[in-house]
């Protein structure tokens, strides 16, 4: 390891960013380590060398093993490593680092890690290449509380870098939900902010779903917040109104409280007309239309697209590889696997806890799978060449969840027999991305007796 570890001023914003997000949730700072750096750093570069994406590195290691090797004396440690790929990802800038941070930050178990007040310190590893053939932005951050020894140690870090002036987005977008039904209407909120946050209240023809909202993304860098609204809504054309509750006026346009309603979808569609700007206290509407659908008694093959027919075949052929047996699709599987895809890319959210913070399982047997065993894969690929969906794009999703041990494992797992597979395109954090949500299962004795849908 070098005398002396400086991290790079992109390094040093990724840190502003953490801590401002850190100081949001009421969480002491942390500060740059070197041998920290040293690990992050190394590892992002091994991955963007090796084309893997994986917490196992250079020669099977953990990210406690090269934490060790660089020489951190741990009491307790943790990792997160992201990536974002395409040809916005062509050079590494500012943008880059946010959209890392958002991502990381839209998924449980890796804000756990920038949130925890366990951790003192970090390294963050930043590097740009190509990975599976596609420009490619990879980071490691590695966490750690140092242990007595370490404690006593001097840093490595002898000149603090300069990193750019701050972005001017100080709150990161949030994730809203209200309402209980089969139907879905998700509104992208986003606000100027003056002395305070926007308040808001939406009412469906003329009733009012949820209580009061607070708006946290701002207009002026582009964010937006996503607010879920749950209902069963009957055929025909529905108005939407959103009331702006507090504004505020300094006198000067930089001196402006207002909301702003960056368009909405429904039931994964978008709706036309549902961009409002609200610069003073009132209402603003527009309106959806629910189409009615004639009822089948179960989807029949069509309900499976071409790519995710042969995003299965790739699946079966990875296991056939290790002598386990070939999935089947099951209808219930793909109903809840599409679902939460397009849930995903319709509120701009990448995790495992879906509409309602309903869980795997929730979803699965919402559905009406009765599984005696279930797992699940989330992937997502984005840039300009995810803005149309085509086999190459399922080959790297594939290739990608291969190269990770926790899902690789699920797609071999001999334990599974059937599968739902939803793939969808669209936009996630303002690029072009494709997502799939994998949902495996092995059937309980109630659900192999049942009549499936599918004729394959």
């Amino acid at each position: 390891m070098p005398d002396t570890v400086i991290p790079t001023a992109l390094e040093a914003y990724f840190l502003q960013l953490v801590n401002q997000s850190r100081a949001q949730a009421g969480v002491k700072p942390l500060t740059f380590d070197g041998e920290l750096v040293s690990a992050s750093g190394t590892h992002s570069e091994w991955m963007i060398a090796q084309d893997v994406f994986s917490h196992t590195g250079v020669n099977g290691s953990s990210p406690g093993d090269r934490i060790n090797a660089a020489g951190y004396g741990a009491s307790t440690w943790g990792e997160n490593i992201a990536l974002i790929g395409g040809s916005g990802a062509a050079t590494l800038d500012e943008a880059d680092v946010r959209q890392l941070h958002a991502n990381l930050m839209n998924s449980p178990g890796h804000k756990a890690n920038i949130l925890s007040a366990n951790f003192t310190e970090v390294g963050i590893g930043l590097v740009q290449g190509e990975y599976n053939g596609r420009p490619t932005v990879m980071v490691t951050e590695n966490f750690g509380r140092p242990n007595s020894t370490e404690a006593a140690e001097p840093d490595e870090i002898t000149q603090a870098p300069t990193p750019p002036p701050p972005a001017p987005m100080t709150k990161l977008p949030v994730s809203l939900s209200a309402g209980t039904g089969s139907d879905t209407l998700v509104l992208r909120i986003a606000q100027d902010h003056y002395q305070g946050d926007a308040q808001y209240t939406v009412s469906i023809d003329g009733r009012q779903i949820g209580g009061t909202f607070t708006a946290s993304a701002l207009h002026s860098v582009g964010a937006a917040d996503t607010l879920t609204l749950k209902g069963d809504w009957a055929a025909g054309a529905h108005r939407v109104e959103v009331k702006f509750l507090n504004d505020a006026w300094g006198g000067t346009p930089t001196a402006d409280r207002n909301l702003y309603v960056e368009g909405a979808t429904y039931n994964g569609k978008a709706v036309s007309g549902a961009d409002l700007d609200l610069m003073s206290a009132g209402t603003a509407a527009f309106s959806f239309t629910e189409v009615s659908t004639a009822p089948t008694s179960a989807p029949d093959k069509s309900g499976v697209t071409s790519m995710e027919a042969y995003f299965l075949q790739l699946v079966n052929a990875s296991r056939a590889e290790v002598g386990a047996k070939p999935l089947a699709f099951d209808v219930e599987l793909v109903k809840a696997a599409g679902a939460h895809s397009d849930w995903m890319l319709a509120a701009d959210v990448f995790s495992h806890t879906g509409a309602n913070g309903s869980t795997v399982g929730d979803r699965i047997k919402a559905a009406g799978y009765g599984a005696a065993a279930w797992g699940e894969n989330i992937a997502y690929i984005s840039g300009s060449g995810a803005a149309t969906l085509d086999e190459a794009d399922v080959q790297q999703l594939h290739n990608n969840l291969m190269n990770s041990p926790g899902h690789k494992a699920n797609i071999l797992n001999a334990n599974y027999t059937e599968i739902g597979i939803g793939l969808t395109q669209g936009d996630y954090n303002g690029r072009a991305a494709i997502f799939v949500t994998e949902d495996f299962g092995r059937p309980n004795s109630t659900e192999a007796l049942e009549t499936d849908g599918w004729f394959l």
